[in-house]
This record gives structure tokens, sequence and C-alpha cells, in this order.
């Protein structure tokens, strides 16, 4: 299940914060945890991996802009993205100890850090360079404390060619993508 990745970079993420109070027991006592979106799916992600730690206090949400497009494409995009939401939420909350900011993306094997906004190429040499290689859809989770950001990833699928033209070539999200490929009819 695509949650269950998702709660498993969210847990590490958090535990990356928790490193030097080793996982004691009650490390999270009192803890506001801020999750940076509105998605039922993101939230109730965060909800079921802070589950796992006893004595946090709750589970807030507020939308988070994350500053990329509406289809990340590059792990450095994806990473600001998620670190943007996480840097929002935070401001947002009156009382927040820790805020997790949750970005999907799609990234190349062959180019990690390719993104649409690469000014080194023309817009024709970026669609020629997705087209050439497999594109893969990432979960990043950036947990900030107000001073750090620890990162969390989700494991990785690669994306069909015909998805992937539906997303290079019309520009489309990969929920969209995959709707219109016929891969998948969920709204």
């Amino acid at each position: 299940k695509i949650v269950t990745s998702i709660i498993a970079a969210i847990f590490v993420a958090i535990a990356c914060i928790l490193a030097p109070q080793k996982h004691e027991k009650g490390a999270l006592d009192g803890c506001v945890i801020v999750c940076g979106s509105k998605n039922p799916c993101k939230i109730a992600a965060v909800e079921q991996a802070v589950a796992q730690y006893k004595g946090v206090r709750g589970v807030v949400s507020y939308a988070a802009m994350s500053g990329v497009p509406d289809q990340p494409i590059g792990l450095s995009t994806i990473i600001r993205g998620a670190q943007n939401r996480a840097i929002a939420a935070f401001k947002k909350a009156a009382a927040a100890d820790i805020s997790l900011g949750i970005e999907s993306g799609l990234f190349s094997l062959q180019d990690p850090n390719y993104s649409e906004n690469n000014e080194d190429s023309s817009s024709k040499n970026k669609k020629e360079s997705v087209h050439q290689h497999q594109l893969y859809d990432i979960c990043i989770v950036s947990a900030f404390d107000g001073h750090q950001h620890h990162l969390g990833l989700s494991c990785a699928f690669e994306i069909p060619a015909h998805v992937r033209r539906q997303v290079v070539d019309n520009g489309l999200d990969l929920s969209a993508a995959a709707n219109a490929s016929g891969l998948s009819s969920d709204p």
C-alpha cells in the first residue's frame, strides 16, 4: 500500500529528530505534530505514523504551499516542496514541536535532479531527456523541528511509458495522467 510507504517515511524522518533522545519512552510526550497538508491521505498517514509514539498531544493540519509545480519532477524539487510545506506549517501553528511536509513527485535515475525548472536546456531538450529515461514516483517527508529538516523517503515505483508521456507532453499530474492513459479511473 502506498500509504504504508508514506508512513514508513514519516516514521524515519521523526526518528531522526528523536535520535538524541535515543527513542526513550515518552520522547514525544506532550508534543504537537503539524502536518503541512489538508490532503486526507497524507493526514491519515501522519496520524498512523504518530500513533506509534506514545504521549503525542495531537496532530494538527494546515494547508501549506509547496512552492513547486503541481507535478514536481526531480529529487531536488520534491525535497524543496516537502521542506517548504514543513516550514509553512510550522509557522502557521501556534504551538508546533514538529512539522511534517509531504511531497510526492517524479524523478529519473539517470538524472535524479532533473527538473522542469532547469534553465540550462530548452523545453524541447527537457522533454526529450525525460522521454529517454524512466520516471519513478516517490514521496518525500521533511520533519522540521524549527531548526533542522530530517528527510524520510518512501519506496519508489516506475511510471509506465504511456503514463509518463501524459505527464511530460500534456503537463498532467500523475493522477490525471493515470486516468487519461486508462491506467486508473480514480477521481
